[in-house]
């Protein structure tokens, strides 16, 4: 069995089904390649290292770019509630 992300979500995003996720992932407006890094690790549950192998980054841009992701989506979310 592959090993899983430990990931950190904002309580918001850790109640969120696999499909509203995704489509908080969509909403979120990030770019191909970011969407792309967030289905990866946080619907797949990716470890970073895992996830730039997949989009041929370096791991530290991965995680750098991660905190402006789950900005983004906390914003999608807090739009998709009202």
């Amino acid at each position: 069995m592959a090993p899983q992300a430990r990931i950190s979500l904002p309580p918001a995003l850790q109640r969120l089904t696999r499909g509203e996720m995704e489509r908080v992932i969509e909403q979120a407006n990030v770019g191909a390649e970011n969407e792309r890094i967030a289905r990866l690790y946080y619907i797949d549950r990716l470890p970073q290292a895992d996830v730039a192998a997949e989009v041929y980054l370096a791991r530290a841009t991965i995680k750098r770019r991660l905190p402006k992701i789950v900005e983004k989506m906390q914003i999608a979310e807090k739009h998709m509630k009202s």
